[in-house]
């Protein structure tokens, strides 16, 4: 297997959360090709604990779905230079009104790896507390809600996407979520799993 190569680059849209690169590419068997590149940041997607176990769900409108849908609170870093950790935590308060005593990485995973090369950093925020005023963007909207512990949160994420017959023991509700918030399930899953059996140890 070989990579294509770039044969030239121009930035065709370049708005703050929208910058699209068009490149013409050799590809491993010759061809020339455009090729459409979102140079988006990257984004990080916080799964938020509290001391009781509960974790912590947002609804959210997304206009470019044009639906309202549930999810993680997740948001793209500001600039480059600002760290996954910084960026984590300023979406959870912005987004929720809630700070966490622990923030922790647990993965990530390249978000759509055809057009972009925008990752998905998945991380845990640990002893969260309600303490501050949402900070919303003009186009945000968002209301928070919590579920009684991760399985019911896995559950309840897991059925909004599957026929009610099909549905785990999770309710069947009427609103989307977004693939960035599933992929963390499985991350947080793994986390709690070696954080429960090393406090059993």
């Amino acid at each position: 297997m070989k990579k294509f190569k770039i044969l030239s680059k121009k930035l065709i849209v370049d708005e703050p959360y929208c910058k699209i690169e068009k490149q013409k590419v050799l590809t491993h068997n010759g061809a020339e090709l455009d090729w459409f590149v979102r140079l988006n940041y990257d984004a990080v997607i916080v799964v938020p604990f509290f001391e009781t176990g509960e974790v912590l769900l947002q609804k959210a409108y997304k206009h470019g779905a044009q639906s309202f849908i549930i999810e993680f609170p997740a948001g793209l870093l500001e600039n480059p230079k600002e760290s996954l950790k910084h960026a984590a935590a300023r979406e959870l308060r912005e987004e929720t009104g809630v700070v966490a005593k622990k923030i922790t990485k647990i993965g990530s995973v390249l978000a759509n790896p055809t057009g972009s090369p925008m990752r998905y950093h998945f991380f845990i925020a640990e002893g969260c507390q309600p303490i501050a005023e949402k900070e919303l963007d003009d186009a945000e909207q968002t209301e928070t809600f919590l579920v009684k512990d991760f399985e019911t949160a896995e559950n309840y994420l897991l059925s909004t996407m599957q026929p009610k017959d099909l549905a785990l023991k999770g309710p069947q509700v009427k609103f989307q979520t977004s693939t960035a918030t599933i992929a963390a399930l499985p991350f947080a899953k793994k986390y709690l799993e070696k954080k429960n059996s090393r406090d059993f140890l």
